[in-house]
């Protein structure tokens, strides 16, 4: 008789509970629907109300950083306007911090010169320096120039487009668009209105050629004399104990009448 030997079979491990996250979330949620919807439905609504706040442009308002000085120089070539002004003007600023690249035109009349402005600097402090760095040009600007005037440059969207039409006259409709811009300008939501499309005024002053000869003069004699007529200046700074005091020459002629007795 032989003796029998019994194996024992081992039992199956038993499955974790379902509560248990150490598997991870992806079989936690698998194994819980209810906690996952309820996650995504806060998800959903959360997004929503979040995306109801956002403020959406079509054209975003990007600063452009650029800084623009002009300087008007009646009567002067591109070459005077360079020397007296865009070279002086661009000596000056290249050293001030935030500053990246300048560059400047030079053209009949009028001087500009535009500084290009690193990324994340301050623009109105940079402004600012700009224009106390030109302030303290010796000389500066010439006798016939007028007073340098420095800007930062702004992103503006056009919003909306008031076409105006009548059968008057170009000065009478242009004297009515002006009014409506004024009156939009009054308005609070409107910070700034422009008006395009209408010539600029001109002053026209005749002169018989007889006038001329009779007092040896020519057409260049005449502009100058006007040009020396009309213009404002700027005669430096006062230094007094009760302050300081800016001497400025207010002479600038805007209406044609009061060339009659220049």
């Amino acid at each position: 008789m032989s003796d029998a030997t019994t194996t024992p079979v081992p039992s199956p491990p038993a499955s974790p509970p379902d509560t248990l996250p150490d598997r991870g979330f992806v079989q936690y949620f698998a194994n819980n629907p209810v906690a996952a919807n309820l996650i995504m439905t806060l998800m959903l609504v959360g997004g929503l109300l979040a995306g109801m706040r956002l403020t959406a442009q079509v054209f975003p308002t990007v600063a452009p950083g650029i800084v623009v000085v002009t300087v008007a120089y009646p009567g002067a070539t591109p070459t005077e306007v360079e020397e007296g002004i865009t070279r002086r003007v661009e000596e000056a600023v290249s050293g001030i911090d935030g500053v990246d690249r300048v560059t400047s035109k030079a053209a009949e009349n009028v001087g500009t010169v535009t500084i290009e402005l690193k990324d994340f600097v301050d623009s109105k402090k940079v402004r600012d320096d700009v224009e106390a760095a030109v302030d303290r040009l010796a000389d500066f600007p010439p006798e016939e120039a007028e007073q340098a005037e420095v800007v930062a440059a702004e992103t503006v969207s056009d919003v909306m487009t008031l076409v105006v039409s009548s059968e008057m006259s170009e000065a009478e409709l242009r004297l009515g668009a002006e009014d409506l811009e004024e009156a939009l300008l009054s308005l609070p939501a409107v910070s700034l209105v422009s008006l395009s499309g209408a010539r600029d005024y001109e002053i026209a002053i005749e002169v018989r050629e007889e006038d001329l000869r009779r007092y040896g003069l020519t057409i260049d004699h005449v502009a100058q004399a006007i040009r020396r007529s009309s213009l404002n200046l700027s005669s430096g700074e006062l230094r007094t104990d009760a302050g300081d005091v800016l001497l400025r020459t207010k002479a600038k002629l805007e209406r044609g009448e009061e060339f009659e007795d220049r």
